[in-house]
């Protein structure tokens, strides 16, 4: 075969390894892209050929938002530019200048710890109030001296701390502290601990606090900073150590631009590094088109069905019977009040203040800041709330049990056995609704305006793992 031939034959076939599966408007999709998209997002038990109307639908929203410039708005690109530098922040580094943070951190822990040791233990807590009397400080006290007894009996100190201890923070943590060294807790509590031999558990003792029990588990010195770098960086990271280090070398890179902005900057290197590696490219790629799609419907659909506010009584009208239900809702309100004058009070206020009731009750029944009575207003059915399973639907398992704040307590409103009564009862689930309609007819629109061409022969080798 003559050399050119052969050459035109290899190329053909590179050609032919990834056809185009669909065209939309002008944007010709490989069928590579199609399977990665397919791959990523496919529901379960959706084929192909219903995730090929998916994603046409997906690509008319992008080319459309791309069309009315989103990708120009300054929201857009707030919101993008943050996830997309987030992206970047492995590829921008400066070590030397994140090594100097964590040695600062390193140097001021070694100064404040002199020559002390570094104390790892676990604590059991009751606390005693500030205000404590005789009586309240003589019960914290049988109380921690009881544990103690428990501990000597052999029970597990861990076990023991997370049923008993009043610190509830490190109770989840078996007591555990945080490694600590002078001058990092109560001076009481520091002075004990430094007093302790590893493996040894303090008598009862008090603190400003309360009462303590100590285990020591280790006291050693503050390891060299190479060995202790690691630790320190990872403890640093919830504090912002990596923003902190990223934002030092964006700042280092505009300087050394000869006049970029920090946003041309980035996206220069977004440039770069995408170019480079194509698990980056098609994350930020996937994120900035998941963004302009939803900034465009939420634009084209559900902000205006929000908006018509005609258009969603009259979906009401005509979908009624798809809101009734099969078991009995009440509608109305709970009502809790001090007692049954003001309970009675605040049923008649009801009766007649049906739109401005919320501002009625609080106008009535507020004294010097406090409300005699509450009111809650909803749509229940049995089993939601326990008041109205017990004066509603009157159950019989429904238990209340006593407040002694608001001890009279009723329902007030009706039974609603077959549906809802207004679109008010059910405004949530049709404005749910009528947003998918309006996104549905808007996309009707786009694809009324947008030649689509779909490759039958090539959607049938795309693979349906």
């Amino acid at each position: 075969m003559p050399l050119l031939l052969a050459l035109l034959s290899v190329g053909a076939y590179a050609q032919d390894n990834d056809p185009v599966v669909m065209k939309i408007g002008d944007e010709a999709v490989k069928r590579s892209e199609f399977q990665r998209a397919y791959d990523r997002n496919k529901a379960a038990e959706t084929s192909v050929s219903d995730y090929a109307q998916l994603y046409i639908n997906y690509r008319l929203k992008i080319a459309e938002a791309l069309r009315q410039k989103i990708d120009t708005t300054s929201g857009f690109r707030n919101e993008y530019t943050t996830y997309r530098d987030d992206a970047l922040k492995k590829y921008i580094q400066d070590p030397a200048y994140e090594d100097s943070v964590v040695r600062s951190v390193y140097d001021r822990i070694k100064a404040q710890l002199k020559d002390s040791d570094i104390l790892s233990v676990s604590h059991i807590f009751v606390r005693v109030p500030q205000k404590a009397t005789a009586a309240e400080k003589a019960r914290a006290k049988a109380r921690i001296d009881s544990i103690y007894n428990v501990l000597r009996g052999g029970a597990d100190f861990a076990e023991v701390a997370r049923k008993c201890s009043e610190d509830y923070v490190t109770a989840q943590r078996d007591g555990k502290l945080p490694d600590f060294g002078p001058g990092a807790t109560l001076r009481e509590f520091e002075a004990k601990c430094y007093s302790m031999k590893a493996g040894e558990m303090s008598a009862p003792f008090e603190s400003t606090a309360g009462y303590h029990i100590v285990l020591m588990h280790s006291r050693h010195k503050l390891e060299p900073y190479e060995e202790k770098k690691a630790d320190l960086i990872k403890a640093l990271q919830p504090q912002g150590l990596d923003q902190m280090v990223f934002n030092h070398a964006v700042d280092k890179l505009v300087k050394a631009s000869g006049g970029l902005t920090r946003e041309q900057v980035m996206d220069k290197m977004e440039k770069e590094h995408t170019a480079q590696d194509t698990e980056l490219r098609n994350l930020i790629r996937d994120y900035r088109e998941g963004l302009l799609s939803y900034d465009i419907t939420k634009k084209e659909a559900w902000d205006k069905a929000a908006a018509d506010s005609v258009g969603l009584r009259a979906y009401y009208n005509k979908n009624k019977k798809k809101y009734r239900w099969d078991k009995p809702h009440f509608k109305g309100f709970v009502i809790h009040a001090k007692d049954d004058k003001l309970l009675s009070e605040a049923k008649d206020l009801l009766r007649h203040h049906p739109a401005d009731w919320r501002a009625a009750v609080k106008q009535q029944f507020t004294k010097d800041g406090k409300q005699d009575v509450i009111v809650t207003k909803g749509l229940w059915t049995e089993g939601e709330n326990r008041f109205v399973d017990k004066y509603a639907f009157h159950s019989a398992d429904a238990v209340v049990a006593n407040n002694k704040n608001y001890p009279s307590i009723d329902v007030m409103g009706k039974m609603l056995k077959k549906g809802p009564e207004e679109l008010d009862d059910v405004r949530r689930l049709v404005t749910s609704d009528y947003e998918d309609t309006r996104e549905k007819q808007w996309i009707e629109s786009l694809r009324k305006n947008t030649k689509v061409e779909i490759y039958e022969d090539v959607l049938k080798t795309v693979k349906d793992h």
